[in-house]
């Protein structure tokens, strides 16, 4: 932002570990988040440690909701921060963070198993068809 707030798509304010914005040294050129969250700042040609962005669970995963614009939200109060040695957690500078449904994908997985299944009643038809033709075969000859 203008007042050297770090903000993330949509212009939200990224928050740290502490639960305070962001803010960016004064002169910064470059920065450098690492996948543990840790931000660095190079200023005047040196690298300088910022902040360490807060990556937060609820600790009761039925109080999240969706708060709009594909965000999720719970209460401040139930949420436990992920640190790098639990686990589960990893933050990649520059990306945006995207369904793992793959559309495309699914519906040609959904054609397909509904093409299997149109194939396996179609044989089971033929089977019975077959065992009635056998039946009936049999019954004459007696």
């Amino acid at each position: 932002g203008s007042d050297n707030t770090l903000l993330g798509e949509g212009g939200l304010q990224l928050l740290g570990s502490d639960g305070a914005p962001i803010q960016l040294p004064d002169g910064y050129t470059q920065i450098d988040i690492k996948g543990d969250g840790s931000i660095k700042a190079l200023v005047n040609g040196r690298w300088a440690d910022v902040a360490q962005i807060g990556v937060f669970q609820p600790s009761n995963p039925a109080l999240v909701h969706k708060s709009g614009s594909g965000l999720l939200s719970a209460p401040q109060s139930q949420m436990q921060p992920v640190t790098p040695d639990s686990g589960g957690a990893r933050v990649v500078q520059g990306s945006i963070e995207s369904s793992t449904v793959q559309p495309m994908k699914e519906i040609a997985n959904m054609t397909e198993l509904s093409r299997a299944y149109d194939r396996l009643q179609s044989l089971l038809s033929e089977d019975s068809n077959l065992e009635e033709k056998m039946i009936d075969s049999l019954s004459r000859q007696s």
